[in-house]
C-alpha cells in the first residue's frame, strides 16, 4: 500500500501539462482553479520558469490569487490584476499576461473564469497564443451545466466561442468536495467518455484528491489501470473559511 502512494508522489506534472501554455476552463464549480494551482506548483518542482495567470474576473472568492503566498513560495510567478485591484471584479490585468501568453519561454498555466462569461477575458489574448498550447475543459459532473453530455457540450461550445480557443482535451474532475470518494470519479467518467466519443477530444487525465489516494491507494491505482488514464493527485489548497 505504501508503494502505491509513493508511485503517485513521484508523478512528473509535465505529464499533465506537456505544452508550454496550459489553459484550464470549464463551468462554475468544475475545479479548474484548484487544478491550475496544483499543476503550476507541481511543474515548479521540475521546471525553473513557471507562471500561474489568474484571469478569473467572475467569482469574488476561490481564485488563484488568494493563494499568492503559497504559490510564490513554491517558486511560481503569480500574475493577475493590476496592483490595488486584486479583489476587484474588473477585466484589468497587467501587461505581463499578454507577454507570457505570447512568449516562447517558460511554462505558463492559465486559470480562466467560470463559463463563457469568464472566458471572455481570455478572448482578448487568443491572437497571441502560439500553437504550443493546451486548452483543457475541466468537467465535474456533480456541478451545474455538467450533469449530462448535452449540457457539457453546450457549455463547452459557449466557452470556446467566448475564449476564441478550441478545446484540445478533457479533464475528469468529478467530486463533491469533502464528501468525495473514488466511486464518484468512476461515475463521472461514464458521462465524460460520452463527451469524448461525441467530440473526438481525448480525456487527458483524472483528478483525485490526494486524501482519497492515501485512504485507498490500491483503488486509486485500479482507476488508472482500468481506464488507461493518468491520475493527478489533487491537494486541496482552496479551503472554505471554516475548514481553514
Amino acid at each position: 500500500m505504501e508503494g502505491a502512494v509513493m508511485a503517485f508522489e513521484k508523478i512528473d506534472y509535465g505529464l499533465f501539462a506537456p505544452k508550454r501554455l496550459t489553459v484550464l476552463f470549464g463551468a462554475f464549480g468544475s475545479g479548474k482553479t484548484e487544478l491550475a494551482v496544483n499543476i503550476a506548483i507541481g511543474l515548479a518542482r521540475s521546471y525553473k520558469d513557471v507562471s500561474l495567470i489568474d484571469i478569473d474576473i467572475v467569482k469574488p472568492m476561490f481564485r488563484s490569487r488568494e493563494l499568492r503566498k503559497q504559490v510564490q513560495a513554491a517558486g511560481v510567478r503569480m500574475v493577475d490584476t493590476m496592483a490595488g485591484l486584486e479583489n476587484a471584479d474588473l477585466p484589468i490585468v497587467t501587461g505581463e499576461v499578454d507577454a507570457l501568453v505570447g512568449s516562447k519561454g517558460g511554462r505558463v498555466v492559465v486559470d480562466v473564469g467560470g463559463d463563457h462569461l469568464g472566458a471572455r477575458a481570455l478572448g482578448r489574448y487568443a491572437g497571441r497564443v502560439s500553437r504550443d498550447y493546451d486548452a483543457l475543459y475541466v468537467i465535474n459532473t456533480r456541478r451545474p451545466f455538467a450533469s449530462n453530455k448535452d449540457e457539457i457540450m453546450k457549455m463547452m461550445a459557449m466557452v470556446e466561442e467566448a475564449s476564441r480557443l478550441k478545446t484540445t482535451g478533457l479533464v475528469a474532475n468529478t467530486n463533491l468536495g469533502t464528501e468525495s470518494d473514488i466511486e464518484l470519479a468512476y461515475d463521472g467518467l461514464g458521462i465524460i467518455k460520452e463527451v469524448s466519443l461525441e467530440t473526438g477530444l481525448p480525456i487527458r487525465f483524472v483528478a483525485l484528491y490526494d486524501s482519497l489516494i492515501r485512504k485507498d491507494p490500491r483503488r486509486a491505482a485500479e482507476l488508472g489501470l482500468s481506464t488507461g488514464l493518468p491520475i493527478l493527485p489533487l491537494k486541496r489548497y482552496l479551503l472554505k473559511p471554516w475548514e481553514a
